[in-house]
């Protein structure tokens, strides 16, 4: 301590901006010295500020001062709590073909192409728009960048991580009686192959078909992971491969011909896997062990609210975000982006959709069915990986960990995503086949507590004059047809709405994206900045 404290006061805190919120808080409690320099340098309280907020404290701007930076943070926060977007967004087109799969990764907007279509005329591939280039209005009409795939063969899935500039496409190559799964991997700013992968191309020959299949992808760090789940096939119900895409690797590290795992797969860091076993109703962390092929050991199993028995189809899927479990890198250039921020994998959550159907084998009527989301911290579930073993039971992590909401109208009206710590639903309303509403949760807990103590009451009728809802008491989901016992979940939130929205909303850090269908002006995406 006395060698850090004989240094020079621009060197001690060059040094505690190196370390985590939760080192420089230890610093500021052990000494009166270091306590007196953290409080009192602007630098260092912005960085605690961002830290809190769940974004990256870095400094695009280098003319921009800490006290406009300071602004400028307040701001982007209260547009995301109330929701207010840019006057006059720009547009692109898009296509409703079925075999067209849009994805929102941070500032790219990324368009998986799995065959010729009206918009899209040319062969398969992938096709981008840099939400970059849309700042201030400058182009109020957003072009695709096209890319097309030189391999032949049908483009299934597809994974970006923003940190390497990669994206990863899985492609199905069907020759007479044999079946290869293709992985290719692109730069994603120029379209071409990546130069980091060691192999531009890898393959692996499967069983069987893909046709009634479950594929996800998730690419974090040097590895890609794809998990095939298949409820028909008794010769291969589920297989997970590895692709070390830097050193040319690729393996199946996990086979089974039981349905034992719901397909959900996602990165918890670059060595831990996230699982949903379907028959325990539970969450399963694994960690990558060993040399190649590494082995995945089971660290955890965190046991979900208990079900009935008449309950049986559950289907859990995680919500898709732009968040890269993975230290950002310089691999993507972030100085023109309109907003200083961008979130941070630390404070991040994941969401996942829960849909049940109950056989009551009765002539004539009708399957119930209930549809429930929950979401939990990143950060929580790293922890139970460091400290749980074993089952866990759910009154020992859920309740305090968790939230549940239950979803208004059925799986085929709902569409989620998460993004930093936010987590955007969009769900029919009851009784208007053509209306939806957009609910922005957000789950960061300096900003609900900010929220918390800001909100404005009207004294004469005690309702909310204006900002979002505050919901920091644990919420209760009846216990019945579905529910063995009632579902307790206390994680605090901040939630924002919008009326009249279309179908299909993504949100990132900056960017609110709307899909848009109209006879008039035709498919229509709008982009709106926030802040």
């Amino acid at each position: 301590m006395l060698a850090l404290l004989s240094l020079p006061v621009e060197i001690i805190i060059q040094i505690l901006t190196q370390l985590s919120l939760e080192d420089v808080a230890a610093c500021k409690a052990c000494c009166r010295r270091l306590s007196c320099l953290i409080t009192e340098s602007p630098h260092l309280q912005y960085l605690i500020r961002a830290w809190r907020s769940g974004v990256e404290p870095d400094f695009p701007f280098p003319g921009l001062s800490l006290p406009d930076h300071f602004q400028a943070l307040r701001r982007w926060e209260e547009a995301w709590l109330r929701l207010e977007m840019s006057d006059s967004p720009a547009t692109c087109a898009f296509d409703t073909h079925k075999k067209i799969g849009y994805n929102l990764y941070g500032d790219m907007l990324i368009a998986l192409r799995r065959a010729r279509t009206p918009l899209f005329s040319t062969r398969p591939g992938y096709s981008y728009i840099d939400l970059h280039s849309q700042e201030n209005g400058a182009r109020p009409v957003a072009q695709w960048t096209h890319v097309d795939f030189s391999a032949d063969g049908h483009p299934r899935r597809f994974g970006a991580a923003l940190d390497e500039d990669l994206l990863v496409v899985a492609i199905a190559r069907h020759q007479r009686y044999e079946l290869t799964l293709i992985f290719r991997f692109y730069q994603l700013s120029t379209g071409g192959l990546h130069p980091m992968a060691l192999r531009q191309e890898m393959e692996i020959g499967l069983e069987g078909n893909l046709w009634d299949c479950t594929m996800t992808l998730e690419v974090a760090g040097d590895y890609a992971a794809l998990m095939i789940t298949q409820m028909w096939d008794a010769r291969q119900c589920e297989r997970l491969f590895l692709v070390d895409w830097k050193r040319g690797y690729i393996s199946c590290i996990r086979s089974s011909k039981q349905p034992t795992y719901a397909p959900v797969l996602a990165f918890l860091d670059k060595k831990t896997l996230l699982f949903a076993q379907r028959e325990k109703f539970a969450l399963e962390i694994c960690k990558l062990e060993g040399g190649w092929p590494p082995k995945l050991q089971s660290l955890c199993v965190l046991l979900l609210p208990s079900l009935r028995a008449e309950v049986f189809d559950i289907v859990i899927l995680p919500q898709k975000g732009d968040t890269s479990p993975c230290s950002p890198s310089s691999a993507l250039s972030h100085t023109s982006s309109r907003s200083p921020f961008r979130t941070s994998p630390r404070s991040s959550i994941i969401g996942f959709n829960v849909s049940m159907r109950c056989d009551l084998e009765q002539e004539g009527f009708v399957t119930p069915q209930r549809g429930f989301s929950f979401w939990t911290h990143r950060r929580t579930l790293l922890r139970m990986a460091r400290t749980a073993e074993g089952v866990v039971p759910w009154n020992e992590w859920g309740p305090q960990s968790t939230r549940w909401i239950e979803q208004v109208a059925f799986m085929g009206h709902v569409h989620f995503m998460c993004s930093g710590d936010r987590a955007a639903l969009v769900q029919r309303v009851l009784l208007e086949p053509m209306e939806y509403n957009l609910e922005v949760f957000d789950f960061n807990t300096s900003r609900v507590r900010g929220a918390e103590a800001n909100l404005l009451h009207d004294d004469r009728d005690g309702e909310t004059a204006f900002g979002p809802i505050v919901v920091s008491e644990p919420s209760v989901l009846e216990a019945g047809t579905f529910l063995q016992h009632d579902i307790v979940s206390s994680l605090p939130y901040c939630l924002s709405s919008l009326r009249n929205v279309p179908e299909t909303v993504m949100i990132s850090g900056n960017w609110l994206l709307q899909f848009k269908t109209s006879s008039e002006v035709g498919n229509r995406v709008e982009i709106h900045a926030i802040g």
